[in-house]
Parts: C-alpha cells; sequence; structure tokens
C-alpha cells in the first residue's frame, strides 16, 4: 500500500488463496462464520488505503466476485461497502456467469478473459486467440444492457494472439453506444479490421478467412481434437501391436467417419486462408507485405495447421489400426508420421524443422515469434512422434528412429 500509493490504483480488496485459489476455511466453517471473515478483511482494507492515501487521491476499490465468491454474494448475506465496484466474471471462457439484474447501491464490472491458462487443461487459451467477436458481442450487449460498465479487466496473457479481439474490447468499452448502434458488430469489426490491417486489396479476402477460422476453431477445445485423436489412436495401435486388448475409446472420441469430415471441412478453410495469405504477398510495400504475412500466419494459418495436421494423422492411425496386411499398417503410420512432421516444418517455414534436422539453420528474424512457441506447439507432435516410433514394429522402426528430432531438454 505504501509502495503504491502514489500511482492512481484502482484497490483490490477481498479475500483470496494462495496460487490464486479460493480462500482455505477449516472444515465445517459455516457460511456466516465464512462472510464475517470476508466483511471484517473488506472493511480494514477499506479503511486502511483511505488513512494511508495522500491528501486528494480518490479511493477507488473493487471486489471480483471469483469461483466461490458469486454463490456466495448472490446469497444477499455478504455485505460490500457501497463505494466498493462489484466485478462479475466469466467463467473463463468468455460466457458471463452472472450479471447484476439491479444496481443496487454499487457500481459494477467486468473481468473477462480472452487468454486463460489452467492447470488442467480446461479452457485453456495460450496458442490462439479462440473467443470469437460473435461471442464478445453477445456477451458485451449484455454486460452494457446490466450496467455493468464501471471497470473492466481483461485477461490477455502474452497479447499478440489476443491483440485483434483486445482491440475489439476497446472499441465497446470505449464507446459501447456507437460500437452496437446496429445489428452485427462483430461482423461489422472483423471487415474493419482486415481492412485497417492487411490493405483494402487483401480485406474482403482476409475477412472470409477470419471467418472460417473461427467456424473451424469456435471454442477452446477444438484446436485439441486431432492431437487428442491420435493419442487415442496411438494407444490403440500399440495395443494390437502388442496383442494386447485394446483400451475402450474415449467417450469423446471421433469415428474415422466424424475425422474424415473434419477432414474435409479443414481443407475447404485452408483453401479460403491460402487464396488471402496470397493476397497479402501481392500487396504493400516489402516491409508492410512481411509484416503482414508473418502476422497473418501466426494468427490465421497456424492455429488452423495446429489441428488440421493432427486431425489426419489420426485418420491415417485409425487406417493403420483396422489394416490387417503389415505392410499396409507400416504404410498408414509413416504417412501419419510424415503429416506430424509437416506441421514442425510449417511452424519454421525455412525448412529448418528440429524434425529433419539435428542441427538447425539460422533462423529467419520475421519466424522468431512462431518459433518462440515451437516448444509448446511440439510438444503434442513430438509425443506422437515418439509414441509412434515406440508403436512401429522393429521391422520397420528405422525410419521413425532416424526423423523423431530428440528434444533438448
Amino acid at each position: 500500500m505504501l509502495e503504491n500509493r502514489d500511482l492512481d490504483v484502482y484497490w483490490p480488496v477481498g479475500l483470496r488463496g494462495t496460487q490464486d485459489r479460493s480462500y482455505t476455511f477449516p472444515d465445517g466453517t459455516s457460511d456466516a462464520v465464512k462472510n464475517t471473515a470476508y466483511r471484517e478483511a473488506i472493511d480494514a482494507q477499506v479503511d486502511m488505503v483511505k488513512r494511508l492515501l495522500p491528501a486528494g487521491k480518490t479511493p477507488l476499490f473493487h471486489f471480483t466476485l471469483y469461483t466461490e465468491m458469486l454463490p456466495q454474494y448472490l446469497t444477499g448475506n455478504l455485505y460490500v461497502p457501497p463505494d466498493v465496484t462489484i466485478v462479475w466474471t466469466d467463467d473463463n471462457d468468455g460466457h458471463m456467469r452472472a450479471l447484476p439484474k439491479e444496481p443496487g447501491q454499487w457500481k459494477h464490472g467486468v473481468y473477462y478473459h480472452l487468454a486463460y491458462f489452467s492447470t488442467n487443461t480446461q479452457r485453456t487459451k495460450q496458442v490462439s486467440h479462440l473467443i470469437t467477436p460473435m461471442r464478445v458481442e453477445e456477451e458485451f450487449r449484455n454486460i452494457v444492457q446490466a450496467g455493468a460498465t464501471e471497470y473492466m479487466l481483461v485477461n490477455v496473457s502474452e497479447l499478440r494472439e489476443f491483440v485483434m479481439e483486445a482491440r475489439m474490447l476497446a472499441e465497446i468499452t470505449w464507446n459501447a453506444k456507437t460500437a452496437f448502434a446496429k445489428p452485427d458488430a462483430a461482423g461489422r469489426f472483423v471487415d474493419w479490421w482486415a481492412r485497417e490491417y492487411f490493405g483494402d486489396n487483401a480485406a474482403a479476402d482476409v475477412a472470409r478467412a477470419y471467418r472460417g477460422y473461427y467456424q473451424a476453431l469456435p471454442n477452446w477445445d477444438q484446436i485439441a481434437v486431432g492431437g487428442n485423436a491420435v493419442v487415442q489412436a496411438l494407444a490403440a495401435l500399440d495395443a494390437k501391436l502388442a496383442n494386447t486388448p485394446v483400451p475402450a475409446a474415449a467417450p469423446n472420441a471421433l469415428s474415422l467417419s466424424a475425422l474424415e469430415q473434419r477432414s474435409a471441412a479443414y481443407d475447404r478453410v485452408m483453401g479460403i486462408v491460402e487464396f488471402a495469405a496470397e493476397k497479402i504477398v501481392g500487396a504493400g510495400p516489402e516491409t508492410i507485405k512481411a509484416e503482414r504475412e508473418q502476422f497473418f500466419f501466426e494468427h490465421v494459418t497456424l492455429p488452423v495447421l495446429i489441428d488440421m495436421r493432427q486431425t489426419t494423422a489420426a485418420i491415417r492411425l485409425q487406417k493403420a489400426l483396422a489394416a490387417s496386411d503389415p505392410a499396409a499398417v507400416r504404410r498408414w503410420s509413416m504417412l501419419a508420421f510424415d503429416g506430424l512432421r509437416a506441421l514442425e516444418d510449417e511452424i519454421n517455414p525455412r525448412g529448418a524443422s528440429p524434425v529433419r534436422e539435428l542441427v538447425p539453420e539460422v533462423v529467419d528474424p520475421r519466424r522468431q515469434q512462431s518459433l518462440q512457441r515451437a516448444p509448446f506447439i511440439s510438444a503434442h507432435a513430438l509425443v506422437s512422434h515418439r509414441a509412434l516410433s515406440d508403436t512401429l514394429t522393429p521391422a520397420f522402426r528405422l525410419k521413425a528412429e532416424a526423423t523423431c528430432f530428440v528434444s533438448s531438454g
């Protein structure tokens, strides 16, 4: 408090446990006792700030309704001082958990996630932007209508991947009346974004590519569908080649037919994306073209490729699993391996993929951002490569061992 009191601060109040977890009470603690503890902590924090702020500074406070606090607050039994702004939260995936039905004596705001990291992977969004402008529009129309506009906090993690939707939120929070004056604010924003950042000549095709991207990856779990299918197919193939019982398929496992439909949809989207990329390359000064090309690749093309390549690999592994001829099993398995290797090459378009070369070439500076994230993206593919190598029978494991890259870790 003393270190920061000269800054313009919106002071957070309340009780929160270590590692951003709920505050832990002894087992059996009643809600009444918990509410008393919360109130005493908030009162003490508000009093301390008011006493220690320099003269002339207006104290501003907010109380965030984290996971465990929302139901407690909604009971009406949790006291919050009227000069504390109530901050309503989303579900870490861009859907508001609740909003004020009546403002009462408080001001209200929101805490919203474009990015999120979870230790159990649920709703994690770190590699790419997966909260669509359409979801942002739907949720923020409700937020504005509920009057929760006093305070806004947005989780963007590493901003680069989430700058598009963060810009949309900036437009809304700056002037919601104008942003929502007409229907389809999301569509109008995507069109504006394409013109503003990629130029008039490429704008229409870029906007179409973004719409295809959002259709292919409308939710946090969609970018991992292919990767999960690869892991499941490898486990089944390993059991088959070891003459052990094949493990039961996961409840959400996709059939071969469903994966093929998904792959066909990706092919259509990728055709649109590649056409837009060509329009970007063909317009503007060289420096601007290079920057636009890099950003479009990392913002649209690469996230689609991550699941597209692994979906294709999963299809080939399922065909290997269904094959009775050892030569067919080998052929489909190696085709799956090559598809995963292609993803590594696409992460570094210069061809210095660690899958192909133990000593990589000098990295193109324009792709440094991609490669800085490559260990995260490559981790799943590396598991797949090595698991596939272990799955192949000794008679045809050589190629997999020769091409499987060595982890620097």
